[in-house]
């Protein structure tokens, strides 16, 4: 069986990148990438939807996709924040899933015209 990989990258090499902190969530750098970084240091890049990232060797990968690979080693096509706040990657609060099991657990959006999930008005002629 192959060694699993996290967008081209083996756990032990994340590993020697990050220290995670599955009590709290938080992904800190065990080296120094950047100058604008320091040994310690929490990631902090942020997608424009709330996502945390980080940049390795040049690729961005999710912060939570991280977590999850260090903690259980093998990597799943979504994963799912339980309680919806996606910078809240504690490991309680992340599930493997299913793409139909994640779309369920979305927001409703603002431009909704009714308060429940999967109800939708009926336009009558």
């Amino acid at each position: 069986m192959s060694e699993q990989r996290l967008q081209g990258f083996t756990r032990d090499y994340l590993r020697s990148l990050f220290h995670y902190d599955p009590d709290t969530g938080v992904l800190r750098w065990r080296v120094k990438p950047a100058k604008r970084i320091r040994i310690g240091q929490e990631i902090k890049g942020r997608t424009k939807a709330g996502y945390l990232r980080a940049r390795v060797d040049g690729v961005l990968i999710y912060a939570h996709r991280i977590a999850w690979f260090l903690t259980t080693g093998f990597v799943p096509d979504e994963i799912d924040h339980v309680n919806g706040c996606v910078w809240d990657n504690r490991l309680v609060n992340l599930r493997a899933a299913s793409h139909q099991e994640n779309m369920m657990n979305r927001r409703q959006p603002r431009s909704s015209q009714t308060p429940f999930k999967g109800i939708a008005r009926r336009k009558t002629k």
